[in-house]
């Protein structure tokens, strides 16, 4: 689940369906298609891969709880023989992260966020990201930035926004009352942030939220994000400096929620270089053709997207994009052909399916979905 700090955007959203605000009691009980296996799993994955850089995919995330805030530490699973082997990571409150890296060598490591975790609970004033590399049968953590107690920072991105070979990291942080969005890059000094732009943001309105990619196929990521007003943004580095561009307003005259997720390098069945946008029930594709951004609506019947994912679930080597939503349903997208599918599963109740993640987590050559519903049921989906 991503944090989006006082102003939280989507973290707000999925809060108010994990509570007695919207219900969501229920869970899946089948699948309508018939080609799907579906099983019911004890933790809940937030990333697949080989995070001891050592040839084998591992599942990251923590134990399923009835209660959100509580044993949320970074717990590692291993596959093995038919069933999950834990261990533990940090016991630090891990709220995002991703395996990548950010130092000049070719070595993954863990990037997270988190909440420090006093007394027995969260304190949302200090936050901090940490990097985490597993070294001689252990973990070595390192603190990139720890924000003075009163500011705070939530989930981020990363990105080669200045080119081939660069690698850092953005995030939305609230520094003295004001957002800003950070970057933080490694250097042979250390690690060195800076504030590289405000968003631009109406009264009341928050940040929904943010990625990065290359949608317009210049060679080097962007960074893309939408606010509640319904305002889709593009902060691109350019010429030495970061340049904010405002692509569309989604929503003209009031207030809407949309989600955006840029991708350019991971479409590769075509070449493919855009940014899908979900709006409150619209799907858009957007993409950078002769210097001008076009738009293509998908579909304008989604109800209640609350993520994406992007990958090759059916393993036939086409990439699709996903997207959990309300009701039991998941939103197939095929980008090559505009094709749309709706998966839906039997359920009682309204439970809504919060995130996705896409991952050969067996080893054994076939990527599988792990999809949440509310924060108490996690399902591994094999097509």
């Amino acid at each position: 689940m991503k944090n989006h700090l006082k102003n939280p955007g989507r973290s707000l959203l999925l809060l108010l369906l994990a509570t007695s605000l919207w219900p969501f009691t229920g869970c899946f009980e089948g699948d309508r298609r018939g080609n799907v296996h579906q099983k019911e799993l004890p933790i809940e994955i937030k990333a697949i891969g080989e995070g001891r850089n050592d040839g084998i995919n591992r599942c990251y995330g923590h134990p399923v709880t009835d209660d959100f805030f509580e044993h949320s530490f970074l717990t590692e699973y291993t596959y093995i023989d038919g069933h999950w082997e834990e261990s533990p990571v940090t016991d630090n409150i891990i709220d995002w992260l991703v395996l990548d890296n950010l130092r000049p060598d070719h070595t993954t490591r863990i990037i997270a966020s988190g909440f420090t975790y006093e007394e027995g609970t969260y304190n949302i004033d200090k936050t901090f990201i940490l990097e985490l590399t597993y070294t001689e049968a252990k973990w070595d953590v390192d603190t990139i930035r720890k924000p003075e107690a009163g500011n705070g920072v939530g989930s981020g991105v990363l990105g080669s926004f200045h080119g081939a070979g660069s690698r850092s990291l953005i995030t939305p942080e609230s520094i003295n009352g004001e957002f800003w969005f950070v970057e933080t890059t490694y250097t042979s000094a250390g690690w060195n942030s800076s504030m590289i732009a405000k968003p631009t943001l109406e009264e009341e309105d928050y940040i929904i939220d943010f990625d990065a990619g290359d949608a317009t196929g210049e060679g080097k990521d962007q960074l893309y994000y939408t606010t509640a007003s319904g305002h889709l943004y593009q902060l691109n580095f350019s010429n030495g400096s970061w340049v904010k561009t405002e692509l569309e307003r989604i929503y003209p005259g009031e207030k809407g929620v949309s989600y955006a997720s840029a991708f350019g390098i991971k479409v590769v069945d075509r070449g493919l270089n855009a940014l899908f946008v979900q709006g409150v029930e619209n799907l858009y594709e957007y993409s950078f053709e002769g210097g001008k951004w076009g738009r293509y609506t998908l579909t304008d019947k989604i109800v209640g997207p609350m993520s994406m994912v992007y990958g090759d679930w059916h393993n036939d080597g086409v990439d699709r994009l996903y997207m959990p939503a309300m009701f039991g349903k998941v939103y197939q997208v095929t980008p090559r052909d505009h094709a749309v599918h709706v998966m839906e599963f039997e359920m009682s109740g309204t439970a809504a399916v919060f995130t996705a993640t896409i991952g050969d987590a067996h080893n054994d050559g076939i990527n599988r979905m792990y999809v949440t519903q509310g924060y108490t049921k996690v399902y591994e989906l094999t097509y």
